[in-house]
């Protein structure tokens, strides 16, 4: 069909006066297409759901850790009314996130609807954004429909079918992505909903001379949910403008008055909010150091034809859009032929009488303008995907209008369906780098490699997965992006080949450290190109130092190099140091204390965290925290226990905090302290936290209240059935009530949920030796019931403290059980061993040589060699040479060829001056060393190490005496 009634604004046809085509209008205001419009609505909806289905999975990720997870106002509905008068990123201090002027109350109230439907769960939040999503399409069909009606005349039917067909291209945009699968973006669909239902609920005031009350408070819901809206007024006279409106003494400002009336009154309640005159509306989130005006004013060129660019053709979503502080080559052009692209076509519309198209496109830039005029309150990504999801429906009624006013409705019908099939592929292959933080932080890396912010945001993604999952190839990753993060800015010479993800990750990390380590950076060219604030090298450098603890922590206890670590941390510090004002830099402090404790230097971390304490930006919980651990460390559990209650006093919201002050309050005999903690950790948790449910028990036992204790502990272990805690404290209640079979059964499940517990298996232990079968039980039944207790007594006693009579008594109580049976004791022989019991092992292994006789001969060969050398290793440590002497001549005796115990009796009798004798030891031990099973890390180490020691014992030299080494592990 061809649009036979024009455009009112364009003066077309002989009825098409002023007030001839506003009667027209009004008539057509209330014309309805009855069920058609809801039977569209629905598949809108549908389309919505085909597409954002697997969005409703996804778990949270970058703002939403701290805007749903952590935020106060967004805990719950209650919560967020509570702090309507605050403003959104004012919690959080210390996280760079209060200097934020953002005030979003609507914002608020949708997030802690969420928290409250889904505890807490992300799936409530996916939902409410899709409900959102898909009531902002049916806003802007009804939009567009009215538009077509009572500006271009078409029927109510036509019209609902190219609104739906707006709505569906709404939908699909790829750009939506971004808004819709991120939970705490959820403040673009809702001003989106209101701005829509504003700009509906103005026009049809306006075509029916009323006032536009109902839009004047959307507005304002509007602006509640998000600054964005503070364009609608002026979409507002757009659209007065565009169907003629305007004319006559006063009618601007009139309807210029009428329309800001929300907007003066928002901005007096931030005002408010904000105890300042400027409202927060002058601070900023990011600054991208621009070197120049000129560069600021073709900056915002690029940011404008970018957004016209991503609207107009999305087949490139991205989540990051770095900020080039000099552009890329052709950046600025391609953005100035966009621009002037969209801005002559709106301008050719306008000039040819196309009005309401044109008014469309230009609400369309004005909804983006604010981005491009002040990008620095967008943050450091400020044309991100989101910021044009308000945009795109007045752009989809644009081209609604254009469609119906050029061709004919069906045809642009077909021609939206059309382009809809490859936005809605384009986003769904968007959607599922939603699905997890380190999918969000990956793909983020993808599109933007070289900036430094998400590089390092990047690592503190693949860190937490690496916490939660111990997958050691997390850790690698968050290693390598930290570093490269620390590099970016700076030309090295060699990006490719570290940059190149082919490479193994073990290959990178130690080039990359080089590469920082091994240059001054200052000395190196920087790349003007790239945006590196100190936030960047802050985190980084934290990144880096958290990697390197961790992957520390993973060797063997005397392979562990925090000496390393302690000095990346002190060469921060100094860094950091001269960066005044940066008052952060004290979680250096309190990773260098950490460091300190770990090397037992106790003296030194109290006085790294009391400098801390001391400087400039107030004490943190977290200084105290690590000031209780020194003290516990040094022996001073009173002082821990004060550092504790002061942290709590600064963060009484922590229920960890909390329940770890209980717990040292009731250790120190302060009960009173103890049942306050835990009753408010108890509150902040609302009752659902086993671990302070058992505390709880253990605090009503000490007090003698056992139906409580057993009644807390039930608690738990309906919220938790494995809970090993929860079966370790009412096996203990049960054992003080005298509940023998109660008892027995929860210290089994206490062992099997607590493999390394020793009080479990050593009760455990005491309850199976009280129940030993009488003698004159059968032989099956008795040993069952050995084979059960030594087992549990083994794990007792390898886990027993050192100090204390228990392990004597468990030693004493498994030698009766085990005998001479030689097959047991080198079982735990090798369990001890492999726990690094080192010392009770020596005990068993004299023992096992004690009854080894029993053996078969080729047994007694294979198996005592090995324990022969290892009883003269340790022989040879204490000073006993000649025992050590020995034992290796022992093991020789039963295999000549065993090689640790040539070595050993090698490198003995060398160090005991008898070169001659030690010369045919080493002379073997070096021809047996290939096909020794020597580590290959330390092949080289023990080749070198023989070949010395031989040529000095050829030659008659006695070195000092030294402790070899252990080729076994010792």
């Amino acid at each position: 069909m061809t649009e036979r009634n024009p455009d009112p604004a364009s003066n077309g046809g002989p009825n098409a006066g002023p007030e001839a085509a506003q009667r027209r209008a009004a008539a057509r205001v209330r014309v309805s297409a009855g069920p058609l419009r809801w039977v569209l609505a629905a598949l809108l909806a549908a389309v919505a759901l085909a597409l954002y289905a697997p969005a409703l999975e996804g778990e949270y990720l970058y703002d939403d850790l701290f805007l749903v997870e952590e935020a106060p106002a967004a805990q719950s509905v209650g919560d967020a009314f509570a702090r309507f008068g605050e403003p959104t990123f004012q919690f959080g201090v210390g996280q760079g996130l209060e200097v934020r002027g953002v005030w979003r109350p609507l914002m608020s109230i949708a997030l802690g609807t969420g928290n409250s439907l889904g505890g807490g769960e992300p799936f409530a939040h996916h939902a409410i954004s899709l409900l959102l999503h898909v009531l902002c399409a049916a806003a802007l069909a009804r939009f567009v429909a009215l538009l077509l009606r009572t500006r271009l005349g078409l029927g109510a039917g036509r019209a609902e079918v190219v609104a739906a067909a707006a709505g569906l291209l709404f939908v699909v945009h790829p750009a939506s992505v971004e808004a819709v699968a991120w939970a705490s973006a959820v403040n673009d669909p809702l001003w989106t909903l209101f701005g829509l239902g504003a700009l509906t609920a103005y026009e049809r005031a306006r075509v029916l001379g009323k006032l536009p009350v109902t839009a004047l408070v959307l507005t304002a819901l509007a602006l509640l949910s998000k600054e964005s809206a503070i364009v609608l007024p002026a979409l507002f006279l757009v659209l007065d403008l565009s169907a003629g409106r305007l004319r006559g003494p006063g009618g601007f400002a009139r309807a210029g008055l009428v329309a800001a009336a929300p907007l003066a009154a928002w901005y007096g309640a931030r005002a408010w909010v904000f105890g300042s005159a400027t409202a927060g509306l002058l601070d900023v989130a990011g600054d991208f150091n621009l070197p120049g005006i000129g560069r600021e004013l073709s900056f915002r060129l690029e940011l404008a034809g970018g957004f016209v660019r991503n609207a107009l053709w999305p087949g490139d979503p991205r989540f990051f859009r770095p900020v080039h502080p000099e552009p890329l080559a052709g950046a600025v052009s391609a953005g100035a032929a966009w621009i002037t692209a969209f801005v002559g076509a709106t301008a050719l519309l306008a000039w040819r009488g196309r009005r309401s198209a044109a008014a469309c496109l230009a609400a369309f830039f004005l909804v983006v303008l604010p981005f491009v005029v002040a990008p620095d309150r967008a943050g450091l990504y400020p044309l991100s995907d989101r910021y044009l999801y308000g945009a795109l429906g007045p752009l989809a009624a644009g081209l609604a209008l254009l469609g119906a006013r050029v061709a004919s409705g069906n045809v642009f019908a077909v021609l939206a369906v059309s382009a809809a099939v490859p936005m809605f592929a384009v986003a769904r292959g968007e959607i599922p780098h939603f699905s997890s933080n380190t999918a969000f932080q990956d793909q983020a890396v993808e599109d933007a490699p070289d900036s430094p912010s998400v590089r390092w945001a990047a690592g503190n993604a693949h860190l937490e997965r690496y916490l939660a999952t111990e997958d050691i190839g997390s850790l690698r990753a968050a290693y390598v992006h930290h570093l490269i993060s620390l590099r970016l800015g700076q030309t090295y010479g060699d990006e490719d080949s570290l940059h190149d993800e082919s490479v193994p990750f073990v290959e990178r990390i130690p080039r990359l450290v080089a590469s920082i380590d091994g240059a001054d950076p200052l000395a190196l060219e920087a790349d003007s190109t790239v945006l590196v604030t100190i936030e960047d090298r802050y985190q980084a450098t934290l990144g880096q130092i958290h990697c390197e603890l961790l992957r520390v922590s993973l060797v063997p206890a005397g392979e562990r190099d925090y000496v390393t670590v302690l000095g990346r941390i002190e060469q921060a510090q100094r860094v950091w140091s001269r960066t005044a004002g940066y008052a952060r830099r004290d979680e250096l402090s309190h990773l260098r204390a950490q460091v300190l404790q770990r090397l037992g230097r106790a003296g030194e971390a109290r006085a790294e965290i009391g400098r801390a304490l001391e400087s400039g930006g107030g004490a943190t919980s977290l200084e105290f925290v690590e000031l209780a651990k020194v003290q516990l460390q040094e022996g001073d559990p009173e002082a821990a226990r004060s550092s504790l209650e002061r942290a709590a006093e600064l963060d009484p919201d922590d229920a960890t905090l909390q329940l770890r002050l209980s717990i040292l309050a009731d250790a120190t005999g302060r009960s009173d302290v103890a049942l306050e903690a835990a009753q408010r950790a108890y509150e902040l948790t609302g009752g659902q936290d086993a671990n302070v449910l058992v505390h709880l028990s253990v605090l009503d036992l000490a007090r003698g209240r056992s139906s409580e204790a057993l009644s807390w502990v039930d608690r738990a272990l309906e919220l938790d059935p494995g809970l090993g805690n929860a079966f370790k404290q009412r096996a203990l209640t049960y054992t003080l009530l005298g509940d023998a079979d109660r008892a027995l059964s929860d210290w089994q499940s206490a062992a099997r949920a607590l493999p390394e517990d020793f009080v479990s298996h050593y009760n455990l232990a005491a309850l199976l030796l009280e129940q030993e079968p009488p003698e004159s039980s059968s032989a099956e039944v008795r040993e069952g019931w050995r084979q059960s207790f030594v087992e549990i007594a083994v794990r007792a006693y390898v886990y027993a403290p050192p100090q204390g009579s228990e392990q004597l008594q468990l030693q004493t109580q498994i030698e009766r059980y085990i005998g001479g049976n030689p097959d047991e004791i080198y079982d735990l022989t090798s369990i001890l061993r492999s726990q690094g019991r080192g010392v009770l092992a020596q005990y068993w292994m004299r023992r096992l040589i004690d009854v080894a006789g029993v053996w078969p001969e080729p047994k007694r060969r294979a198996l005592l060699p090995l324990v022969h050398t290892q009883v003269g290793y340790a022989d040879g440590q204490a000073g006993r040479p000649d025992d050590a002497r020995a034992e290796f001549e022992a093991a020789l005796a039963l295999d000549p060829e065993h090689f640790p115990a040539i070595i050993e009796l090698g490198m003995l009798l060398y160090e005991a001056g008898e070169a001659a004798e030690a010369v045919p030891y080493l002379e073997k031990a070096l021809q047996k060393l290939p096909e020794a099973g020597v580590e290959p890390g330390m092949l080289g180490a023990v080749e070198t190490t023989l070949r010395e020691r031989l040529r000095a014992a050829r030659a008659g030299a006695v070195p000092e005496r030294s402790s070899g080494e252990d080729p076994d592990g010792g």
